[in-house]
């Protein structure tokens, strides 16, 4: 029963991490930065800006509207910070700094 219940807390804390590395190519960040004045998009946000934050429906997310990038993310500017969001959860997965 202790190696199940060990394995589980293993899995369980292994997640996140994964959770934290997904690779951005330079040509989104800087299609993120050129595109996302945050004086246009800014959404006040009362939660954590962290990779793995869900966003509320209310937090419009804009598409990477560019042919010569193909990624499935979308990006938002939240408390004056840009971020790239996988559209289908709403989950911050990298923060453009």
């Amino acid at each position: 029963m202790r190696t199940y219940i060990l394995a589980a807390a293993l899995i369980g804390a292994a997640t996140p991490a994964f959770a934290q590395y997904v690779v951005i190519e330079p040509e989104v960040r800087e299609y993120v930065i050129r595109e996302a004045p945050a004086v246009e998009y800014d959404y006040d946000y009362d939660g954590p800006v962290e990779v793995g934050t869900v966003l509320p429906g209310e937090v419009e997310i804009y598409d990477i509207d560019d042919p010569e990038i193909d990624v499935d993310y979308g990006y938002t500017v939240v408390d004056d910070r840009r971020v790239i969001v996988e559209p289908g959860t709403r989950r911050i997965v990298h923060i453009v700094e």
